[in-house]
């Protein structure tokens, strides 16, 4: 399970310039203000991102409260589409990049699911 977090972790990692980049794509007719709190929100939903995997990477090993279901579950990227929605602004790259974080993210709970059986 620990390999398959950190090749998910690696992953996520090459998407960087996809969240850091929401800012300077947004439409030129919004107010700075918009753009920067459309883009905050994006480079913040990609650092929780890293930052519930690199946590679930430790409750592989020492789980005592099943945190690693509860970390899994919130490993997306929905935030920033979620953002971007809101002031009906479209990035195919954003909700495709949003759309593999889900799936990898589905995919790991249920592998933990399956590790948990006798």
């Amino acid at each position: 399970m620990t390999k398959t977090l950190l090749a998910v972790r690696d992953k996520v990692r090459a998407g960087k310039h996809i969240a850091y980049g929401v800012g300077p794509k947004l439409p030129a007719n919004f107010r700075p203000q918009t753009k920067e709190s459309v883009g905050a929100t994006c480079r913040m939903a990609y650092d929780n991102l890293l930052d519930n995997i690199d946590q679930c990477v430790g409750f592989v090993k020492s789980d005592p409260y099943s945190s690693l279901d509860t970390y899994l579950s919130a490993t997306t990227f929905t935030d920033c589409t979620d953002g971007l929605h809101e002031f009906d602004v479209s990035m195919p790259e954003v909700e495709e990049f949003d759309r593999e974080v889900l799936k990898l993210s589905n995919v790991l709970l249920a592998v933990a699911q399956l590790k948990k059986k006798p």
